[in-house]
């Protein structure tokens, strides 16, 4: 199975080598600014060349993190990021942002470039329009059904898909919570982790629907070891672990455990339990829809063993193997949970007594904190496998010694300065030269096979023979590295799009049902995701495609015809695979905020072929005011925090996420979090959306661009905002949020 690579998380080098004692086949790290995990030891531009010629010594492959979105005020610094890192040959580059994507694609021929989670891509459409614009690997989104990454690995480009680790409750690249709670954008890299915080569940009338609070929006991590024989049916390219905040023990605990699987259909899993916290569950990919929040009932460790008691004494019952120095957990009667270092090994069924743990609980668990049993295998296999290599020695007295040096494809040949002497006391044998040419302990090298051919009375100095073996190894790796080091040219030049008869709009999205009609008529444009009779006769609809609705683009172009609808507002790279088909039937093309368009750069992109685009609610004034084109912001509503396929009325009601039509909990229903911030929830059918508990009211006179202003009609007195927004002026409360404090 060599053709299924496993890809491995590196966030500094004790991962590395933990990746390469597991036999990783490639890894995946990031740069200190520009990777998706901003608060991982990641490496420098100092020290990131020394690991990529590492790796590829090894034969590994070396991918880097660009996976965030790009300020226009980083794209010189990034560029230049970019053509380092591609002059020390890294393999590939993941990308989020369609801009940058954009701009490395055209400057740097014969490296890979691979389509970020954070793209969203969960079906066959946004995969085949990413592989046309020039993508060369898909990392599917983690909410995408097993089924239909059959049907993308079926179109002719590499898939990578995440089998392990931890796992986001919000649709890829889809969370703006930690953004608007607390100003750490999760598109750049720097998410706070809300959702693993504890929440109160409340419906609208206040009234608690559980009594504590609990981890509802907190997912259990993925393990999908159980499934290999379907993902491996699948035709998945590359099985890709998460975890580059994690430790070296973890590493190489899943690499070497998913390299048995596949190889060998050899599974143990618990290594796997005994290197996770928070438990494990299949996840979206296998349609596993109810135990897969991380609850405080659940155990996030394994269970090895029970607190039994005999004669007044307590002891502990071990039901499985436990190494000297794992660290155990132990509760107490008072609910205490204290941790137990095991002082030897213990066999299973083997007891033992706890002297001075006279209230641990009796018939409770003792969980596994920490096994030592990993730390011993990595250190066992810290030796990393060296590398054959082949010598062959001539020398005939009076002529200059060679040694050649046979590693797969290449041959190296290096001829000595000295001549060979007819010995006077002492001459050389084979086991002399053998001697010498054995002594590879310092590099990632072994003589496997040394052919000696020589004069007999010859003398060669040793310290020649040592030193014509150091210089064909010195040659052998400056060869490996320049099959995979490359030289680049490339400048960056910025070019603003021409600003075309910027229009200046107030446009209303129907997020609910209530639709006001002198607010429909007060509105430049209605975008709209659910048609309603009260919007007949209006000339300046636009249907909104969501993300997160699965459509028939047949069924769908029919009724925007049939219905006059003036065009579309695009929200992913799947709909955008249909874009000739709605240029051809003569819609107008809108950008909507969910492709989070970050730059100029991604700006001109789009501006390619839409008439406007909505610009990420993370960016700041001072980014949006330098943007060119025709351009819209959202300036008033309550926008989403978190969209997610989870419902967390689901884990109270145990209905598996079925029924959600008719379900009671539809709406009107509220998450509140440890402060008692209230965030509405709304549950359609088969995605849930939590709302901000506080409008954006974009404050415009910091607007100095001409741009289109957006309103939800889940704001207040939506009518008359849009009524001030037309004179442009606000009304009520000013809140901008990200637009004027920005994001990190």
């Amino acid at each position: 199975m060599s053709e299924i690579e496993i890809l491995a998380p590196v966030g500094n080098d004790d991962m590395a080598i933990a990746a390469l004692n597991a036999n990783a086949d490639a890894i995946y790290v990031g740069l200190d600014d520009f990777g998706a995990r901003a608060y991982a030891k990641n490496f420098t531009l100092d020290n990131i060349e020394a690991l990529i010629d590492k790796m590829h010594l090894f034969g590994k492959k070396v991918y880097i993190t660009l996976n965030t979105l790009i300020k226009d005020s980083e794209i010189e610094k990034i560029f230049f990021y970019s053509k380092k890192l591609y002059e020390m040959g890294a393999d590939a580059f993941i990308i989020q942002d369609i801009g940058l994507f954009k701009i490395l694609k055209k400057h740097f021929k014969n490296i890979e470039f691979h389509a970020s989670t954070q793209m969203a891509v969960n079906d066959i459409y946004g995969a085949k329009y990413l592989k046309d614009i020039g993508f060369s690997r898909i990392v599917i989104a983690r909410e995408t059904p097993i089924e239909e990454i059959k049907k993308i690995t079926q179109i002719g480009i590499e898939t990578e898909v995440f089998v392990h680790g931890a796992l986001c409750v919000s649709f890829s690249g889809q969370c703006y919570m930690s953004s608007f709670l607390g100003q750490r954008s999760a598109n750049r890299g720097r998410c706070a982790g809300p959702c693993r915080k504890l929440y109160e569940l409340s419906r609208e009338n206040g009234k608690k629907i559980t009594d504590t609070s609990d981890y509802f929006l907190s997912m259990k991590d993925l393990c999908t070891i159980d499934r290999i024989n379907d993902l491996l049916d699948a035709g998945i390219k590359s099985f890709k672990i998460e975890g580059r905040m994690k430790s070296k023990e973890y590493v190489f605990e899943s690499v070497k455990n998913y390299k048995n699987a596949i190889n060998n259909r050899n599974i143990n899993k618990e290594g796997l339990v005994d290197v996770s916290n928070r438990g494990y569950s299949s996840g979206f990919i296998f349609d596993q829809n109810d135990n897969y929040i991380d609850l405080k009932e659940n155990y996030g460790h394994r269970v090895v063993g029970k607190i039994e008691k005999n004669n007044g004494i307590n002891y502990i019952k071990f039901f499985s193997k436990i190494y000297k120095d794992s660290i155990l957990q132990i509760i107490t009667n008072k609910g205490k949970k204290l941790p137990y270092t095991a002082t030897k090994n213990y066999e299973k069924g083997e007891k033992i007594d706890l002297i001075n743990f006279n209230d641990a609980k009796i018939n409770s668990d003792v969980l596994m904190l920490n096994s030592s049993k990993i730390s011993y295998d990595l250190k066992e296999n810290e030796g990393l496998k060296k590398r054959n290599i082949n010598f062959k020695f001539k020398s005939k007295i009076g002529k200059f010694p060679k040694l050649i040096l046979s590693y797969k494809n290449y041959n190296i040949v290096i001829n000595s300065k000295i001549k060979t002497e007819k010995s006077k006391n002492f001459s050389i044998d084979d086991n002399y030269v053998i001697n010498s040419l054995s002594k590879t302990n310092s590099t990632i090298y072994k003589a496997k096979e040394i052919e000696i051919e020589i004069e007999d009375g010859s003398f060669i100095p040793k310290k020649e023979i040592n030193s014509l073996r150091r210089k064909s190894i010195e040659s052998l790796n400056e060869k490996i590295f320049k099959s995979y080091k490359r030289i680049s040219n490339a400048e960056y030049k910025s070019y603003p799009k021409e600003n075309k008869s910027v229009i200046k709009e107030v446009n209303l999205e129907l997020i609910n049902s209530e639709y006001d009609l002198e607010l429909l008529k007060m509105a430049d444009n209605i975008y709209f995701y659910k048609f309603n009779d009260i919007l007949s006769g209006f000339d300046n609809l636009y249907f909104v495609i969501s993300p997160f609705i699965k459509y028939d683009f047949k069924k769908l172009i029919n009724f925007l015809i049939k219905n006059e609808i003036k065009g579309v507002v695009i929200n992913s790279y799947r709909d955008l695979f249909f874009l000739n088909k709605f240029k051809d039937n003569n819609f107008k093309i809108r950008i909507g905020r969910f492709l989070n368009v970050f730059n100029q750069e991604s700006l001109n992109f789009y501006l390619d072929f839409a008439e406007k685009v909505c610009i990420s609610p993370e960016l700041e004034f001072k980014n949006i005011n330098n943007l060119n084109g025709n351009i819209e912001i959202l300036a008033s509503g309550r926008n989403e925090l978190m969209n997610m396929r989870h419902c967390p009325f689901s884990v109270i009601k145990k209905c598996g996420l079925k029924g959600c039509s008719k379900c009671n909990f539809r709406k009107g229903n509220f998450i509140l979090d440890e402060n008692k911030n209230k965030y509405e929830i709304n549950r359609y059918n088969t995605f849930s959306v939590i709302y901000n508990s506080i409008e954006i009211n974009a404050d415009l006179k910091k607007l100095k661009k001409d741009v289109s202003l957006l309103v939800l009609n889940n704001s207040k007195d939506s009518l008359k905002k849009i009524e001030n927004f037309k004179k442009r002026n606000n009304f009520g409360e000013i809140n901008n949020f990200n637009y004027s404090r920005g994001v990190i």
